[in-house]
C-alpha cells in the first residue's frame, strides 16, 4: 500500500448533506475488506459519487470499466424513494492508506474542507456521464454471473443517459 499524495483531495459520497465531521463505520466495506470501521473516500470524484444513493449489492451494481462508468439497478421505484440527494464532500488526503485503485481508507474522524450539495444522486451521476441501466431481474442475474462484468449486455441495452439524447461510446 502506497500513502495518498498529499496534494490530492479525496472524495466521500453521503446521502447525508449536514456532516461537520465522517466518522468510521463497519458495514459500509467491500467484500474481502477486514479493517474494522473505516471512512472510505476515492481520489475520483466520479467514483465516489455512485455512492451518494443507499443502495447494496442485491438490487444494484456498480463499477468501472476502461474509465466507463456505470450503475445498474433492478428496482427503478426503490431508487427513487432512496435518492434523496445529499453531498460529495472534499477530504484531505492526510491520514488516509490506498486500498485499491481510486479507494482509499481511514480508520479515522475526518473533518471535510468543502463539499457539493446534490439535489438528486441519480440527476447527478446523469450529468457527470455515468451510465445509468434499469434493468428486470432476470438481466441484472446475467450481468452479476457474466464473466465480463456485463459489458456485452450493457452494450446491447439502451442507458438512462441516451434516452435523455446523451451520446455514448459502447463499452470496449
Amino acid at each position: 500500500m502506497q500513502k495518498a499524495d498529499r496534494q490530492k483531495y479525496l472524495y466521500h459520497a453521503s446521502s447525508r448533506n449536514n456532516l461537520k465531521v465522517i466518522k468510521p463505520r463497519s458495514g459500509t466495506s467491500p467484500r474481502g475488506f477486514d479493517k474494522g470501521p473505516v471512512v472510505f473516500a476515492s481520489d475520483d470524484y466520479i467514483a465516489a459519487l455512485k455512492f451518494i444513493i443507499p443502495t447494496n449489492d442485491n438490487w444494484t451494481q456498480l463499477g468501472a470499466f476502461n474509465g466507463e462508468h456505470y450503475f445498474i439497478c433492478k428496482d427503478e421505484s426503490r431508487l427513487n424513494r432512496k435518492d434523496k440527494g445529499g453531498a460529495i464532500y472534499k477530504l484531505s488526503s492526510e491520514g488516509f492508506k490506498q486500498y485499491r485503485g481510486h479507494e482509499w481508507f481511514s480508520k479515522d474522524t475526518v473533518r471535510p474542507i468543502g463539499k457539493k450539495r446534490v439535489e438528486s444522486g441519480l440527476e447527478e451521476m446523469i450529468k457527470n456521464s455515468i451510465k445509468v441501466f434499469f434493468v428486470d431481474d432476470e438481466t441484472f442475474k446475467k450481468i452479476a454471473k457474466s464473466k465480463d462484468h456485463g459489458m456485452l449486455i450493457m452494450n446491447s441495452l439502451v442507458s438512462e443517459n441516451e434516452k435523455r439524447g446523451m451520446k455514448f461510446k459502447k463499452f470496449g
